[in-house]
């Protein structure tokens, strides 16, 4: 089992003593999001918005939120990192077709909700090619568990190619929503 499947099961446990009805994949999406549009978020910003009935003095509740913690800095890290680390947290692939189409179906659901919430008011304020893979990622969130799956082999290979078309496409709507400020890149002079 990988890293972050691992991560995909441990979010899925704080989720249930939150009693959230949220899925993993959606909850990191939405973060990720938010992070899009507005660029960072405070940790107790986007739990107040997403767990409101978040009771402090719950022992469950208070060691649900110290799991979720963590995956903001991850999504921080992963967004900016110049290795192109990023990956989307979805189910691991041990789990049926259908539960990770429908879990990536809930990811892009969950992305454009976090774009939103960050702040975006409308897809005409994503620019260029961003705001074409947005208005993709909407088809895909609509689309759910709704493809047709008759090839193993080939539905496989179909959800991997999508799952890197999602990655990537998130990664271009963060470099164009919050690009990386020129001057504060040193610059070098050329001999």
């Amino acid at each position: 089992m990988t890293q972050n499947s691992l991560r995909y099961l441990d979010i899925a446990k704080a989720l249930s003593r939150l009693h959230s009805e949220m899925m993993p994949a959606e909850l990191h999406a939405t973060l990720c999001g938010i992070l899009c549009a507005g660029g960072s978020v405070e940790s107790d910003d986007w739990l107040e918005q997403l767990f409101p009935s978040y009771n402090p003095n719950d022992l469950l509740h208070e060691e649900a939120m110290l799991m979720l913690l963590p995956l903001q800095t991850q999504c921080v890290q992963q967004l900016n990192d110049t290795n192109f680390s990023f990956e989307l947290l979805l189910p691991p692939d041990e789990e049926p077709m259908e539960a990770r189409l429908q879990a990536l179906g809930d990811w892009c659901q969950g992305f454009m909700t976090g774009l939103a919430m960050g702040g975006l008011k409308s897809m005409d304020d994503i620019p260029d090619e961003a705001g074409e893979f947005a208005r993709d990622m909407v088809e895909i969130a609509r689309a759910g568990t709704s493809y047709d799956l008759d090839d193993e082999d080939e539905d496989e290979n179909a959800l991997t190619e999508l799952i890197e078309y999602v990655r990537v496409g998130v990664l271009l709507v963060y470099e164009e929503m919050q690009p990386v400020e020129t001057s504060s890149i040193p610059r070098y002079p050329l001999h």
